[in-house]
């Protein structure tokens, strides 16, 4: 008996914690299962190779590259014939630097998941994201729960667990934004936990008390992940940066300054197999494979050091011209109030507009109970309002086009996942909305019961009709369970059929590249290339591939050279005929070359041949 009302007490003190942890579990099978159905990896890939394909290029390079490390510790791949072609043999995400393919998107994703699958299998790769993504979901509860309670981030967390953009991404596991945001979230709950653990050095004992050793663990932990986190995405430390630095001004009394150097320690600890692998693949410990973030790290690093020289000071024609340098430079795309204004109510207030003005309803039925507030919420609103502002500006002032319909508004463009930490930062406040809105429904469904007394006389008493305070708990937690389970339907069913880029209609697209795939590499040789506009993430690294169409003469004299060397196809929209005699009497025979019909692979694409008109040799 004792043991059972032990059990039961445990059960009571920690069944939201208990929730939360199979929620987590659910979360993992649902996102894994999309990579486990359009996947299939061989028992014998060297008769058949792994169909392991990716919808967008950069989770193709990240996949590649990933699954490189883990089996040679390398992040180059050789091409030898791109020394003669002019490094035209590359998919998109990748670059070639004198027959050498790298990768051209930030590392971390690639050092982490091919870390990890050192240890285990490269094919563990694609379920990673959601697994550390479940966690974080564990961990954005723990957090929220140090802000707002636990009830709110009881809630926050099965919202989280169910919402849209964060399912999306997760299953399309290759992408870097779940990874940041879920390392990020870990790095600040540590964070928190450093300043909530401090103990001052009053006396020598305190040296030695559990606090004092705890906050210096957590400021380790919080340098890792908080490194990880930026050589995941490392354009994101132009808000990361500033919000760790103002996060300690405000907290520095609780602080101090040991841990700060300790958390920096560890932030370049983390970020040392990136500044070693920046340097080998691109001869720089700072820069990566983007060209244009590299050059904006020479500029910041030029203004930066303009801004605070003698000869700038009180010079405010050159502190002006100086700053607007910094700034044209972070916005390298340019801002444009205006167009992040339309993309934020298309894909905030519109896409989800659910969470939207239940955020803002929340938020104003917060600020109501005003004598509750706290300086950790107040300090809250304050990053969440500056976060939201940057990302919203930043990214909300580029144009992505990644539907092929450009006026599509769906949640594969990339907006969605941009604006993760936007959409996770409200969340908390539609959990305060369901709370209130429960309270309010149990204090109407209290009545007055009207008795007689002998004499005739009226007592009125106010009684619940749920009068003993467990059934009133019980009463509250089952309205927002009727609340919460009518979000996470409505959720899913936008995840899943929402929008024509839902999974499950993504899920049948991607499966149905393999019978494309399979019949493309029955009908070229091993050593083939294919030239293609759109395909390249179907046929890489089975095939050599190049980006392009007919339309540049310089790229048809190169086809010609590798046509010398190699068996070289053509993948696209089918042709006409009068299409294919124009391309064989005007366009390709400028350069040498001829083309003619392979297979029809389906109703729309088909497999043409490449070839050097008369077999001259083009030197």
């Amino acid at each position: 008996m004792k043991l059972k009302k032990k059990l039961k007490k445990v059960f009571l003190n920690n069944w939201q914690i208990m929730v939360v942890i199979f929620v987590c579990s659910g979360f993992f099978l649902a996102t894994a299962s999309f990579s486990y159905y359009v996947h299939d990896y061989s028992d014998n890939p060297a008769k058949k190779p792994d169909f392991v394909k990716w919808l967008s290029p950069d989770e193709t390079a990240n996949y590649i590259f990933a699954k490189l490390f883990a089996q040679t510790g390398k992040l180059i791949l050789e091409e030898s014939y791109n020394v003669i072609a002019d490094d035209i043999m590359r998919p998109r995400s990748f670059r070639s630097d004198n027959g050498e393919i790298k990768p051209v998107s930030f590392l971390g994703i690639i050092l982490i998941y091919g870390s990890i699958a050192k240890i285990f299998s490269y094919k563990i790769i694609p379920y990673l994201t959601p697994l550390l993504a479940s966690i974080g979901i564990f961990y954005f509860y723990l957090f929220v729960s140090k802000i707002f309670g636990k009830n709110i981030a009881f809630i926050s967390a099965i919202l989280l667990s169910f919402f849209p953009p964060l399912v999306y991404y997760t299953a399309r596991s290759m992408f870097h934004n779940v990874l940041f945001t879920m390392l990020s979230l870990v790095s600040l709950f540590y964070l928190y936990l450093v300043a909530e653990k401090h103990k001052p050095i009053k006396r020598i004992k305190n040296l030695y008390s559990n606090k004092f050793f705890e906050s210096y663990i957590y400021a380790v932990l919080a340098g890792i992940f908080f490194g990880l986190a930026a050589i995941t995405r490392t354009s994101e430390l132009l808000w990361l940066l500033p919000m760790v630095v103002v996060l300690y001004i405000f907290n520095v009394k609780k602080v101090g300054f040991i841990k700060p150097v300790i958390f920096l320690i560890f932030v370049f600890v983390a970020m040392t197999p990136m500044f070693y692998f920046n340097h080998k693949l691109y001869g720089s410990y700072y820069f990566g494979g983007y060209p244009e973030m590299n050059e904006s790290i020479s500029t910041l690093a030029k203004s930066g050091s303009e801004l605070i020289s003698i000869e700038s000071v009180g010079n405010f024609e050159r502190l002006k011209s100086i700053l607007k340098t910094i700034k044209n430079t972070i916005f390298h795309f340019g801002y444009d109030y205006e167009q992040s204004k339309l993309m934020f109510g298309k894909y905030f207030k519109e896409m989800f507009s659910y969470l939207y003005w239940g955020a803002v309803i929340g938020f104003v039925l917060f600020l109501f109970a005003y004598k509750k507030i706290k300086y950790k919420h107040l300090v809250y609103i304050i990053f969440y309002s500056f976060i939201s502002f940057i990302l919203v500006s930043y990214y909300g002032s580029w144009e992505f086009f990644d539907n092929p319909d450009k006026a599509a508004v769906t949640i594969g463009n990339s907006y969605t996942r941009y604006w993760l930490p936007v959409y996770m930062g409200a969340i908390p406040f539609l959990a305060v909305l369901i709370v209130k809105f429960s309270n309010i429904i149990n204090l109407i469904l209290k009545v007055r019961v009207i008795e007689e007394d002998e004499d005739g006389d009226n007592d009125q008493e106010q009684v619940s009709l749920f009068s003993e305070s467990r059934k009133t708990v019980y009463s509250k937690n089952a309205l927002r369970f009727i609340i919460v389970s009518v979000f996470a339907v409505y959720f899913a069913h936008f995840v899943l059929y929402g929008s024509e880029e839902g999974l499950i209609v993504t899920a049948k697209n991607a499966k149905a590249m393999e019978s494309e795939w399979s019949k493309v590499l029955e009908l070229t040789e091993e050593n083939s290339v294919i030239v293609t506009r759109y395909h390249d993430k179907l046929f890489f690294p089975e095939r050599k591939v190049v980006v392009g169409l007919f339309n540049d003469i310089e790229m048809n004299d190169r086809y010609a050279v590798l046509a010398n060397e190699l068996p070289i196809y053509y993948y696209n929209f089918s042709f006409r005929d009068v299409d294919l005699e124009y391309l064989n009497e005007r366009r390709l025979a400028e350069s040498g070359l001829g083309i003619e019909l392979v297979a029809e692979i389906n109703d729309k694409f088909s497999l043409y041949r490449l070839f050097l008109v008369n077999n001259n040799e083009v030197n």
